[in-house]
């Protein structure tokens, strides 16, 4: 198998978690997804949700494109390393308390959900990033 059609494959299937997941639930069923987060739902955050939900929507669009070519789509996916390390790097920095920008800790929002989350980018990240790598020699 080479190296290009892992990378495709494992594009792809953050592509499905980013739309179904990411997408889908917070789009159309914002309270069950912040539910199966851990979170307790609250009706003002229901736009938030849906908002984040169209960009998830708009990411695994971006990802599934990027997987018919990678080496083509390659700048592409390496901002969405970029994204996803910062993105992943803040849950972190929020699960020990650090926050910037103002941020505070939300009662509501168990610190164990930041940890899950922010290693989930940063696995993302480091895998796709490698596979890049690893498909470009």
């Amino acid at each position: 198998m080479s190296h290009t059609v892992v990378l495709q494959a494992v594009l792809v299937a953050i592509a499905l978690i980013e739309g179904v997941r990411g997408g889908l639930y917070q789009v159309f069923f914002p309270r069950r997804s912040s539910e199966w987060s851990g979170r307790t739902w609250d009706t003002a955050y229901h736009e938030l949700a849906q908002d984040f939900g169209f960009y998830n929507f708009a990411l695994a669009g971006l990802l599934f494109v990027a997987a018919l070519d990678p080496a083509r789509y390659a700048p592409l996916l390496w901002v969405v390393v970029a994204l996803y390390l910062v993105h992943g790097a803040t849950h972190l920095l929020r699960h020990f308390g650090i926050y910037y920008g103002g941020g505070a800790r939300v009662p509501t929002r168990p610190p164990r959900l930041d940890l899950k989350q922010g290693a989930n980018l940063l696995f993302a990240a480091a895998l796709v990033g490698l596979l890049l790598v690893w498909s470009a020699r």
